[in-house]
């Protein structure tokens, strides 16, 4: 977390926080579940103005130049979805929040295909 000129770790009370499907285990939606819905009140990832993603290597100094400005009051870093993730959450046909699966290369056709084993 970046506020106020300042980078913060934080960590994740288990004691507070139930993971019941694979859903539950992303940085995501616990950012979500934890922070940005009951903290900030934000409901709507896609569509609320006071939220806005970043990807790539320089994610951190673009967060950082972005709060430093003023343009937004606190930034994030999160860990991105692991593949293993992103089948389990798929094997359990859940859906994946906004902006949380930055894959490079991106694909032409925009689908990516696993092989399901039943």
């Amino acid at each position: 977390m970046y506020l106020d000129g300042e980078f913060y770790s934080l960590y994740l009370r288990k004691d507070i926080y139930n993971i019941e499907t694979p859903l539950d285990d992303l940085d995501t939606q616990m950012l979500f579940d934890l922070v940005l819905n009951p903290i900030l009140g934000i409901e709507d990832l896609r569509n609320d103005s006071r939220i806005a993603y970043s990807y790539g290597q320089t994610d951190l100094l673009r967060i950082k130049d972005r709060v430093d400005k003023n343009e937004f009051a606190v930034g994030f870093g999160l860990f991105p979805a692991t593949v293993e993730q992103m089948k389990s959450i798929a094997d359990e046909s859940l859906i994946m929040p906004p902006k949380s699966t930055y894959i490079r290369p991106k694909l032409p056709s925009g689908l990516t295909i696993y092989e399901f084993e039943s």
